[in-house]
């Protein structure tokens, strides 16, 4: 668990903008169209193409990252801005 919350630590801070996604989930495409459409750069981390095919540590990943959130919201997207996640 430590390992991978330092992980995501170095991750979100390491783009202004950092997105993680799963690729078969339409608020995901949606949330990529808008950051496309703003001409910013960002940094996707995709966590997998399915929930359950998703491998321990990105399972825990997603777990720990549903901690940045006061509703612990396990849905993806996560888009962070400087490091300060505002949801999906």
């Amino acid at each position: 668990k430590e390992a991978v919350l330092k992980e995501i630590e170095a991750e979100v801070t390491s783009k202004p903008i950092v997105i993680y996604t799963y690729a078969l989930s339409p608020f995901s495409t949606e949330a990529l169209a808008i950051l496309d459409s703003t001409g910013y750069e960002y940094k996707q981390i995709e966590l997998g193409a399915e929930w359950f095919l998703l491998g321990g540590k990105d399972s825990v990943k997603r777990l720990l990252l549903s901690e940045k959130l006061e509703s612990g919201a396990t849905s993806l997207p996560k888009v962070f801005v400087n490091g300060k996640c505002l949801g999906g």
